[in-house]
């Protein structure tokens, strides 16, 4: 991950086994599963699936706009999950994810968006960061799901590509379907670490 993606997710990738079904690019549904989950997101309208660079930042899900790569792309957005725990809230999830950011860059203004419905009914909280010290604008949409809490990160190089790029954000949280906490992956210990 390049310096200029501010988000820091080092702890949510690490946590789970993940995988998009795509070729390198794709504007297919996007099925994103690990242990113990599965949910689908769809691209947007002029934005593609990317593998290529999921794989190599290490996230469960990234979309770019068309014709663009992940270390020059005005905006990209990722999605990262962290398995619930019984000793750490939702709310918990979110206040951390304020308190990380605003220690990582002094001066960081955070606001709530409204939230958005999704297609499984599911309602997803949204802040908005502005004002780090790489210029970057994001918008995250937490999801609580059944066994996984899920974010969805949308980051924009300034406040012109976050406006610009905006629905495309809002559009992939709204496809947002859980489909499942039986899943069974192939291969995989099923005592884990």
């Amino acid at each position: 991950m390049t310096n200029t993606r501010r988000h820091n997710f080092g702890w949510t990738v690490a946590l789970a086994l993940l995988t998009v079904a795509t070729s390198a690019q794709t504007n297919e549904p996007g099925l994103i599963y690990g242990k113990d989950f599965a949910f689908n997101l769809l691209a947007p309208n002029g934005w593609l699936l990317d593998d290529a660079a999921k794989q190599k930042i290490g996230a469960a899900a990234v979309f770019l706009p068309e014709g663009s790569v992940w270390a020059t792309a005005p905006a990209v957005i990722y999605v990262t999950t962290v398995p619930k725990r019984t000793d750490a809230s939702f709310t918990d999830l979110i206040a951390s994810d304020i308190e990380r950011h605003q220690t990582a860059s002094s001066g960081l203004k955070v606001a709530a968006e409204a939230p958005l419905p999704a297609a499984d009914g599911t309602l997803i909280q949204i802040n908005k960061f502005s004002g780090d010290k790489w210029g970057n604008v994001e918008s995250v949409g937490y999801i609580e799901a059944p066994t996984v809490l899920i974010l969805i990160v949308f980051s924009a190089k300034g406040e012109e590509a976050h406006a610009a790029h905006h629905a495309a954000f809002a559009d992939i949280l709204k496809s947002y379907r859980f489909l499942t906490s039986k899943i069974q992956i192939e291969g995989a210990s099923q005592h884990g670490p």
